[in-house]
This record gives structure tokens, sequence and C-alpha cells, in this order.
């Protein structure tokens, strides 16, 4: 009997160790599978008859911890499958969901979760999976004209399939979009966080007429309506001003064909409501270094003998406010005639209909004639005029 008793003992040991092991061995190295393959390509084609997901290896692993003693669950891994929608094809690194080990015994369970893995993307391939949650999405392929992207994330999905929640995090490589030839934005590649309350956008950039624009953070929160928030800047660039008149045809017809250099800081908010910007709001710093004005205007002359239908204005520092059309523009700058600078400063303000100025110009570097009231200064005399109205 004694010896019963020990085999008996010494067996429900080799078990525990047995199950240990195997244990050990499930939660680290897996179990290759093809069980499983069936059940998450049915839960693809619940959220869409008219997706297929091609797995190639299943991995099954046991999942207990602490948190889950009572409730352990198999976690199930693919690694390389393809989703597949008709000639379209997203390529994953992995796919992962977790099932519950009793529920799955009593073949009463369901996925609620699926995380995964991308590889790099056609930006356009993306699109044409993301349209079928929302069609109109498929509108933007129209002017996206190259780039990839890459995300991982979950989806959390309801008991029909249909996806509940989700968090995605990824990148975006080397895009362009192009909406006309005046509006060609290049090599655009940024971090997003995307859930289903909105996106966040950051360490952007981008390049618009060959100049590279920056932005840390952009905010988009989808509500009733969508808001957006954030910043873009530039270092120190340069672009030819023919560039600028191509966008703003002739409204920049006195400025001569030339060089600039600048930098800028911005920041913005707006809201879009029913298609349209509403709260609009944004804050501009500009560092412009040099530009040649040229208004042929025979009443200059009238009054400065030395101007030779062209105006040096350098060292521009510029900070505009803007808010619901109302704004508020300050700057200050070194302007010159010939070869010798005076300095001016100015600020406007609109409110509604009212505007309000201040503007302060130097006239010490020039001749100076004011016929109506026999007013006349020689150059190299101190002189300014202030006008505040």
């Amino acid at each position: 009997m004694p010896r019963l008793i020990k085999f008996f003992i010494y067996s429900i040991l080799l078990i525990f160790l047995i199950c240990i092991f195997l244990a050990l061995v499930l939660s680290s190295a897996g179990l290759e599978t093809k069980r499983f393959n069936p059940i998450i390509i049915e839960q693809v084609k619940k959220y869409n008859e008219d997706l297929n997901l091609d797995i190639k290896k299943v991995k099954v692993y046991l999942n207990i911890s602490l948190s889950n003693l009572t409730k352990p669950k198999l976690r199930i891994s693919s690694k390389n499958p393809t989703l597949i929608e008709g000639n379209n094809k997203i390529e994953l690194k992995v796919v992962e969901t977790s099932i519950d080990i009793l529920s799955y015994f009593k073949n009463d369970f369901v996925i609620e979760e699926f995380e995964f893995i991308t590889k790099d993307n056609k930006i356009n391939d993306i699109i044409k999976f993301a349209s079928l949650e929302k069609p109109s999405l498929v509108f933007y392929n129209i002017f996206i004209k190259g780039g990839y992207a890459n995300a991982n994330g979950f989806l959390q999905f309801d008991k029909n399939g249909k996806i509940k929640n989700y968090n995605l995090n990824g990148k975006i490589k080397n895009g362009n979009i192009k909406y006309n030839k005046d509006f060609l934005f290049e090599d655009i590649n940024l971090n997003f966080q995307t859930k289903k309350k909105g996106i966040l956008i950051n360490k952007a950039e981008f390049d618009y007429k060959k100049i590279k624009f920056f932005s840390d953070e952009i905010y988009i929160i989808n509500t009733e309506d969508i808001n957006i928030k954030g910043d873009i800047r530039n270092e120190k660039s340069s672009i030819n001003i023919k560039e600028l008149k191509e966008i703003f045809k002739n409204d920049l017809s006195i400025i001569k064909n030339q060089e600039i250099t600048f930098k800028s800081i911005n920041e913005y908010s707006l809201v879009i409501k029913k298609g349209k910007i509403e709260k609009l709001k944004y804050s501009s710093q500009i560092e412009l270094d040099e530009l040649i004005l040229n208004p042929k205007n025979n009443f200059i002359k009238n009054y400065f003998e030395n101007y030779n239908n062209h105006i040096i204005i350098k060292n521009n520092s510029i900070k505009l406010k803007y808010e619901n059309k109302n704004f508020n523009l300050e700057g200050k700058s070194n302007y010159s005639f010939d070869k010798f600078y005076d300095n001016f400063h100015y600020k406007i303000t609109k409110k509604k209909d009212n505007y309000n100025f201040l503007t302060e110009i130097n006239f010490d570097q020039s001749s100076l004639k004011i016929p109506a009231i026999q007013y006349s200064k020689e150059k190299g005399k101190k002189s300014n005029l202030k006008l505040n109205g």
C-alpha cells in the first residue's frame, strides 16, 4: 500500500512537472498549427465579406499571468500574412489575437481584439482599404501621388464583428500630394497616432516650392465638427518671388522678380463645419532679409528727389495675429531709395469694420519736400513722420 501511494504521488508530481514544462514551452516557443487559420479569416470576413487574409503560419502561445490565473488565454500569432481585397493587397508583419481557453473548448468564444504590425505599403493602397469603412476616403487618392506608410495598433470588435474602437500608430514616408500645379507638396514624412476621437500628427516635414517646412504637432479632433490645431515653421530658406506670383497672380505686381530669404514660425487653429472653415485663428512671426519694390509712382517722386522707382526693404521683422476676420499686424524694417537706409515701424489693427494704424518713418537719409506746407529738408538732417489714425 505505501508503494502504491508513493507511485500515485510521484505520478501526480510527474504530470504536474510535465504540465509546467509544456506551459513554459507553449508560453515561450509556442505551437505551430493550422487549426486557428479559419477562425482568423472568419473574423476578417465578419468585418467585410470582400476581404480575405492569406495566412502562411499560425503559432499558439499560452498566456497565463497573475492577472488572469482564473481565465487563462491562448495568444494566436501569424507572421507575414497578407490582407487582400480584389487586386489590392496590404502586407503585414504580424497579426495577433487572444481567446479564452475555457470558452474555446466550450465552442462559445468570440475574437474581441486584433493587434497588428504592417510592413511599408503604398498610401494609395491603404486608402482603398480604409474606404471600405468610409467610402469618402477614396476621394483623397486623386491628390496623393506617392508615398508609403506603416502602422501598428489594435482593433476592438463587437459581437457582430464591427469595429467599435481602434488605436493606430505609424509613419508616412516620402509622400506627395498634388492639388494642382501651384500646390504640390513633396517628400512628406510624419508620425501619426489615430484613435476614434481624432488624430495626432508629430515630427512632420514636407517640401513646398523647394522650401522645407516642419511641424512639431498637429491635432485633429473628430467631434460633431472637425477641430484642427497645430504649428508650422521653416528654417531660413530662399525662394524666387516669381513662384509666389504664380499663386497670388497680380497681387504682387509691384515686387521685383528676385530671390527672397526668410524664416517663419506659425501657429493656427480652425473648425471645419459642414465643409466650411470657421473660427480660423493663427499667429505668425516672419523674418525677411531683403525685398525690392518697384512702385512706379510719380506721387512719391514729388516728395523725394532721390526716389528712382524702387524701394529696398531689409531686416524685416513681422508679427501677425488673426482671429475671426480681425487681425493685428506689427512690423519694423529698414528701407532705402539708394544705398543709405532709414527705418520705419508700423502697427495696423482691424476689429470688425474699423482699422487703426500707427506708423513712424524716419527720413534722415533722404531729402524731402512737401510743397503744400512749404516744407523741405536736406539729406542728412534728422526727420521723421508719425501717422496715427
